[in-house]
């Protein structure tokens, strides 16, 4: 029943979907437009259209037109949208039922944050259309989105017929409507994806992985256990999904079993193909077929008879039994080889990301050391040979708390002691502890007027040595792994090119095996031919269905489009696997059809680069969904805020296998990767490449500063200085340059400017999704005259930021007036904050650093036993809070293991920075990243004032380093609780 009222809610979300996607010829706008001056005049051609109006349509008013296309395909698109049921009644234009901006509007948008900025404009809009529509600023903000011109704009409004399916979800919406007819029931992996059912894994014989291209451990990982009813497998960029799905696609083949790769974006699938055939794979495995619209069928028709012919011709070279048993033992031979290989190059790429970390980290430290003079101090210890962890660990406790050196009755004995004895007390119980941990020689550092605050301080120093010791040791084990590695007598570059050849053999054996049954039954073969006529002439297969479970026998691959699969795979038709890439870029219902076609799915995304964007009203969504599934939760069901990819990671989520991340890193430099690595990917991405020595524009990641003048959405001196940038990057050898910009207007002109240079390739974002360059410049056009909307804009999509700047392999430079971007707030203010620090020191130093792998001592048991009874039951809910998160909280965390503070603190914040604690420690469990900090207020919190103070300060500390601090109180059940919940799930 959920299943079914899910399935209507999305349903009646396609249709208004498709409201907001019409397309006006221009015979048609001849009969719909209306003068905005002549409004008298809509309410007759609203009663003659009302008569004719169809049952699968309504009425929609729209404003402004936009131009599409030239000459006699010129199309009209109306920009904004709204309905008006009471129109006839009380004669008022502008009452709205509901509304929406065309979905050409939307289409460029690269995330949700400038998503929320259109639906700003909406509500203004709905507030009062006929103000909105007056006011020209309105227009122009959104077309700042797209790549369009006022000049394109035809200021008049329209009344037209809007259908409640559009052509690209067509299919869908049947889809949908079949299942709630109940001509079919929902498959289990549609069950499963929708209401968390999570099915068993699927049996098969377990095989050793094939590899058809070269792979890497996190890729085998997930191919080697694609089992699950649903899977996820995330990957950020240049960590390899294309590899990884091609050889995912040879490991189904090998198992006698079909697949489809399958995204709302042709041009991914396109890569797909383009591998097959780049690689020289199709030379050996041509199984596969590429199928998508009705006019791409009919001519691909043609080329699947030719490829019949030609795989009659190869099944005489089929290899003998003897043959394909040697090969498949060969390839387990090399496996076993790779996995030993891999072995020490997965220690190696651990290590080494270790030791650049704890480098860091180091740094950071000794800043901070230098920061409170404390270098002198620091030299002092290294003489005294002080690397003692113990020591460390006993003097953080003894900070703590203190009651180790004072006892439990400090205040009562200092009150029964005249002052001129206190003095002598506190020496002998400190010089009687330092004793106890073996360090008297540390007594001549201790300031008895604030013993704490001294022997904090000895133990930052005693911390840092203890680091720089364990990275020599680090750096020993690297030598010897590297040693090893030069000691097998083979590498995995040459493991994997002898592999990747036998395995296609393998492939095309089990291949060729399967399809010899068809392709020797005559029958079989003129139920194939019949399916290839429909296919030429229709462009669909129906008629022909039942031939379809032979042809796929045939052509085991199918790369399609997720909105036109229906009209590729029959009704009835069961494929063993269904691969979704970029399905961060797919809504959920536009999957629907591959799903009730699958026995298993496995979803390829990254929610960090582009997303699904729907034009749908926001209150619009939450009518629909409480309308259609009420008693349930919106939030992991929303068709406009949860891409396909959102879902399936919801779906897979309280399961322990079926979720994988590819995370070693090949395309970008570490300087252009890590900013992203850092602020998306929470550091899990590990740096393959190496940081090459930093010249001018040798390689690198660089900022451009430009003072110029915005005219709309055009920056000339920008452009000016991109011309330059460009003649410096060729004439050092660089041959493939792409040019970035969120702007049309500077996109038109960026592509005039360089029209004639082959080696340039200009557009906005989605341009190059999944494509990548030697140098990427970002031409952000934000100077004098740019409005707060633009600047915003940029600023918040930080997907266009992650997106662009992943593009680079070697070179990438920022453009702007840096004076406006650094005194910003958001992505792009913190990306010329790190290109700075990179100009200026060679390595980032961010000011959150993530020390907890380096400091244990936040593990032990020992510090819950620092918490009191409401801190205690604080901690057990949080533990529950998050149970099925990918978090982890600690208690009783260090401040200064949490924040790196890297400027002069006065004498008081210095003192509880470096001796007081966080009440609790939210980090990621994977990658082990500090995310925030929950404090617990009792009573005191409220009417004590020196713990008031502390709190003060603590905020201080937290604002300074943008770190997020959540203050639950005593009595609060509902709202701290509820904010944190909407943080942690944006980290989800």
């Amino acid at each position: 029943m959920l299943t079914k009222n899910l399935l209507h809610y999305y349903l009646e979300c396609l249709k208004y979907e498709s409201y907001f996607s019409i397309e006006l010829k221009q015979n048609e706008l001849s009969l719909s437009q209306i003068n905005p001056e002549e409004l008298d005049k809509a309410l007759e051609y609203y009663e003659k259209i009302s008569k004719h109006l169809k049952d699968d349509h309504t009425l929609m008013f729209g404003y402004p037109l936009l131009r599409k296309g030239q000459g006699e395909k010129t199309t009209y698109l109306p920009l904004f949208l709204w309905s008006n049921s009471t129109f006839l009644s009380d004669c008022n234009l502008f009452k709205v039922d509901h509304l929406g901006f065309h979905q050409e509007l939307i289409k460029p948008i690269t995330d949700k944050s400038s998503i929320d900025t259109i639906h700003k404009l909406k509500e203004q809009f709905a507030a009062s259309p006929k103000s909105f529509l007056e006011d020209k600023q309105n227009l122009q903000k959104l077309l700042d989105y797209t790549e369009y011109d006022m000049n394109k704009i035809v200021p008049n409004y329209v009344i037209v017929q809007a259908a409640n399916k559009s052509a690209s979800n067509y299919l869908i919406v049947n889809e949908i409507q079949a299942i709630l007819e109940g001509k079919f029931q929902p498959s289990t992996v549609l069950n499963s994806f929708l209401t968390h059912s999570f099915a068993l894994p699927h049996p098969y014989i377990q095989r050793a992985p094939l590899h058809i291209v070269p792979s890497n451990y996190p890729q085998n990982v997930a191919i080697s256990d694609i089992q699950n009813t649903v899977s996820i497998i995330k990957g950020p960029p240049g960590t390899g999904k294309t590899q990884t799905i091609i050889n995912l696609i040879a490991n189904q083949v090998d198992r006698q079993e079909t697949c489809a790769v399958a995204s709302t974006n042709n041009q991914a699938v396109d890569n797909i193909a383009e591998k097959l055939e780049g690689a020289g794979i199709n030379r050996h495995f041509f199984g596969f077929v590429r199928l998508g619209n009705l006019s791409h069928n009919k001519k691909e028709s043609f080329k699947i008879r030719n490829t019949i012919e030609r795989m009659k011709e190869e099944i005489q070279a089929l290899l003998p039994d003897e043959t394909y048993i040697a090969y498949t033992m060969k390839s387990q031979t090399l496996l076993e080889r790779i996995n030993q290989a891999e072995g020490t190059e997965q220690q190696m790429i651990d290590m080494t990301n270790t030791i650049n970390h704890l480098q860091q980290l180091i740094g950071v430290l000794n800043d901070r050391l230098r920061l409170h003079h404390l270098t002198t101090m620091k030299k002092d210890f290294e003489e005294l040979s002080i690397s003692n962890e113990k020591i460390e660990q006993r003097l953080r406790e003894l900070v703590d708390e203190p009651s180790h050196l004072f006892g439990s009755d400090i205040f009562r004995k200092f009150r029964s002691f005249v002052a001129g004895k206190i003095d002598a007390y506190m020496k002998r119980r400190v010089k009687k502890y330092l004793r106890s941990i073996d360090a008297p020689h540390l007594w001549e550092y201790i300031d008895i007027t604030s013993p704490t605050h001294s022997l904090a301080l000895c133990e930052e120093i005693v911390k840092v040595i203890n680091l720089e010791h364990r990275l020599k040791q680090y750096k020993v084990e690297l030598l010897q792994l590297q040693h090893q590695k030069k000691e097998q007598p083979y590498n995995l570059q040459t493991l994997y090119k002898e592999k990747n050849g036998i395995d296609l053999i393998i492939i095309r054996s089990q291949w060729l095996r399967k399809a010899k049954t068809i392709l020797e039954d005559a029958k079989e073969m003129r139920n194939i031919e019949n399916l290839l006529k429909e296919l030429n002439q229709d462009g669909r297969i129906r008629q022909t269905a039942s031939a379809f479970s032979s042809f796929v026998k045939l052509f085991p691959v199918l790369l399609v489009s997720s909105l036109s699969a229906r009209s590729c795979i029959p009704y009835g038709t069961s494929l063993d696997l269904v691969i979704i890439d970029e399905s961060s870029q797919c809504s959920i219902p536009s999957v629907f059809s591959l799903l009730q076609s699958a026995r298993r799915a496995c979803f390829f995304g990254d929610i960090h680069q582009l997303s699904h964007i729907v034009s749908l009203e926001d209150r619009l969504s939450k009518t629909l969904f409480n309308n259609y599934a009420s008693g349930i939760e919106l939030t992991p069901y929303c068709f406009r805020n949860v891409s396909a990819f959102e879902r399936a990671e919801q779906a897979c989520q309280h399961s322990e296998y079926g979720k994988y991340l590819l995370n070693y890193h090949y395309r970008c430099i570490p300087s252009i990767a890590s900013f992203s690595n850092n602020n998306f990917y929470r550091g899990r991405l590990r740096m393959i490449r190496q940081e090459p020595e930093r010249r001018p524009y040798h390689t690198g990641i660089f900022s451009k500063n430009v003072y110029g003048t915005v005219y709309g959405t055009y920056n000339p001196q920008e452009l000016n200085e991109i011309k330059s940038i460009v003649a410096e990057l060729e004439s050092n050898g660089v041959t493939q340059i792409g040019i970035v910009t969120p702007f049309a207007a500077q996109k038109k002109k960026l592509i005039q400017a360089f029209r004639n240079n082959s080696n340039i390739k200009v557009g906005t974002v989605h341009t190059f999704q999944g494509g990548e360059c030697q140098a990427i410049i970002f031409s952000t056009v934000i100077s004098n005259g740019s409005t707060p909307f633009q600047i915003d804009f940029v600023q918040n999509s930080y997907r266009l930021i992650n997106v662009a700047l992943t593009r680079a392999l070697d070179y990438f430079i920022l453009v702007g007036d840096l004076s406006k971007i650094d005194n910003g707030q958001g992505y792009l203010t913190k990306l010329s904050h790190y290109i700075y620090t990179i100009e200026a020191s060679n390595f980032h130093r961010p000011a959150i650093e993530l020390s907890i792998e380096f400091n244990q001592i936040i593990q032990q048991e020992s510090r819950k036993a620092l918490m009191h009874q409401g801190e205690r039951m604080i901690f057990n809910k949080l533990q529950i809070f998050l149970g099925g998160m990918p978090l982890i909280v600690f208690p009783k965390v260090p401040i200064k293991d949490v924040l790196s503070i890297n400027f002069e603190l006065d004498n008081t914040l210095k003192l509880y920075y470096f001796t007081s604690h966080m009440d609790f420690v939210i980090y990621e469990r994977e990658s082990l990243q500090p995310l925030c900090s929950i404090e617990y207020d009792g009573d005191f919190h409220r009417r004590d004032a020196k713990t008031i103070e502390n709190d003060a300060k603590k905020d201080r500390l937290c604002r300074y380093t943008e770190f997020q601090l959540f203050r639950i109180a005593s009595n609060d059940e509902t709202e701290g609780w509820e904010k944190l919940k909407t943080y942690l799930n944006s980290f989800a």
